[in-house]
């Protein structure tokens, strides 16, 4: 990202630094978003291990189970555990989801502000005197580049949420 930032402040060093300054909140939107994840993912793989293991603990025990006919009671547990497990997959689901609105929030925010400055540098309607006078392909250039600085961002926010799921899998 810093790189195709470079790249872009060679065409428009204030779009440069809008896109510059965009990118500490989404930063601080992955780092939170990452943490969360992380902790709910744990949760989430801990609370399938004990229903896997509830599961098979239940079925070694079956014949006894049927002998003295606690079916009702060993099917309400497994259901109390697989209502939980489902609790735990909607929160995960949450945070998942919510990490990338904000994440897609702060990269729209900041192509929306790079798109507003270049259409009113252009237009010559900007309320402030600005250091420079884009020209159309200085514009589209800065304005194409703009999705693209986000997006090894956004990979690797995929990839870390990947990662924090396979090590909760692996404990």
């Amino acid at each position: 990202p810093l790189g195709l930032i470079a790249v872009a402040a060679v065409a428009s060093p204030i779009s440069a630094a809008i896109l510059l300054f965009a990118l500490i909140p989404f930063i601080i939107a992955m780092a939170l978003a990452g943490t969360a994840t992380a902790a709910q993912s744990r949760a989430q793989f801990t609370a399938l291990q004990r229903l896997s293991g509830l599961f098979l603990d239940r079925v070694r025990a079956l014949p006894v189970i049927l002998a003295f006919q606690a079916e009702p009671r060993v099917t309400r547990d497994l259901e109390r555990a697989a209502d939980q497990l489902a609790e735990r997959t909607i929160r995960v689901l949450r945070v998942a989801f919510f990490s990338s609105a904000a994440l897609e929030f702060f990269a729209a925010l900041s192509v929306a502000l790079v798109a507003v400055y270049c259409g009113f540098n252009l237009l010559r309607l900007l309320p402030f005197p600005v250091p420079e006078q884009l020209d159309l392909r200085r514009a589209v250039f800065v304005l194409a580049l703009a999705p693209e600085v986000y997006l090894p961002m956004r990979r690797l926010a995929a990839a870390y949420h990947d990662r924090q799921a396979a090590e909760a899998a692996a404990t």
